[in-house]
């Protein structure tokens, strides 16, 4: 059998669609989130996306009592994306609720080497009022009672200018805030306790417990935290699956023998998702550039080859070697 005649060219089903160069997350969905099918349910990622939505049905416009919510897992098991997954929902809910929502992304803050947990939860803190300040309908400015600097307050606590601008917050209105990822349960805690009144707060994180926050509703905040974890028996199978069942499968790129990908990674409880979908974007990068392989099918020799052919370059180590 040979290679299809083809006048496209060849492409990678696990391609991001603005970046053909990046792989596309786990849970990916056009059809506003309505539409499972298009996600995949590894790591329990379907069962905390509607504990998620439950809870948040339960607050209605978030007005009365704000929502934390902490995901922890191990790097490369879908945190992010279930985030994403969830901030979208929350976005679409609290706007038929009658909310004005403001998203607020702050996930960059902080990121460079010796930023303690305790200087990157007032970074937050203060990037936000930043953000916010300069949008009159969300933000009372007369009504914000912190230093307008962390450096001025620092008998302070990082939650105390979250706080602040909770209470500068118009009502009405909510604020989606999203936090750095952090693997330090004393940050958590700070986002956690800065929690109130019209703010939505994700916390990404690679701690599965989380010491400083508790199971229940205080004052007026709502905890929730979603375990992420590793791969169950069927979901490589089932991430495989979903991935290259689209249009052009054969013919645009090669097939895939999914129950490969199953005895690859299946029996085993030490990979993310992540690391399937790693895999196989850079098998099928591979095969955009360089003959398809026999039968036009990728097959379990062909990914162990290609495991082998990464390890050999790179060393266990992942470096050039």
């Amino acid at each position: 059998m040979t290679e299809p005649n083809r006048t496209e060219p060849k492409r990678n089903p696990l391609a991001r669609g603005d970046d053909p160069f990046t792989s596309a997350p786990p849970l990916v969905c056009a059809c506003g989130n309505e539409c499972r099918k298009c996600h995949v349910d590894v790591d329990g990622t379907q069962a905390c996306f509607d504990r998620f939505a439950q809870v948040l049905g339960t607050l209605g416009n978030l007005q009365d009592r704000g929502l934390f919510v902490a995901v922890s897992g191990p790097s490369s098991s879908g945190k992010t994306s279930l985030i994403n997954r969830c901030a979208d929902l929350a976005a679409r809910v609290l706007d038929k609720a009658g909310a004005r929502v403001m998203p607020v992304p702050l996930t960059g803050i902080g990121q460079g080497p010796g930023v303690t947990a305790d200087e990157r939860a007032f970074m937050v803190a203060e990037r936000l009022r930043t953000k916010v300040e300069g949008n009159q309908s969300v933000f009372d400015p007369e009504v914000y009672q912190a230093p307008r600097s962390y450096g001025t307050g620092r008998s302070l606590y990082p939650e105390d200018f979250t706080r602040a601008v909770s209470d500068a917050v118009r009502d009405g209105a909510v604020l989606i805030v999203r936090t750095p990822r952090t693997d330090r349960a004393i940050e958590v805690q700070h986002y956690w306790s800065g929690t109130s009144r019209k703010l939505l707060i994700f916390a990404e994180t690679t701690l599965r417990d989380l010491p400083g926050v508790p199971d229940q509703p205080q004052d007026e905040a709502r905890p929730l935290h979603l375990r992420v974890g590793l791969l169950n028996p069927g979901d490589a199978a089932e991430f495989a699956r979903t991935r290259i069942d689209v249009p052009g499968r054969g013919q645009d790129f090669p097939d895939l023998d999914v129950d490969a990908v199953e005895r690859l990674f299946g029996g085993s409880q030490l990979f993310p998702i992540g690391a399937i979908q790693t895999l196989l974007y850079n098998v099928y990068a591979h095969y955009s550039s360089n003959p398809w392989p026999a039968g036009n099918v990728i097959r379990l020799a062909d990914l162990e080859h290609h495991i082998q052919r990464q390890y050999t370059r790179h060393g266990p180590a992942g470096r050039e070697g």
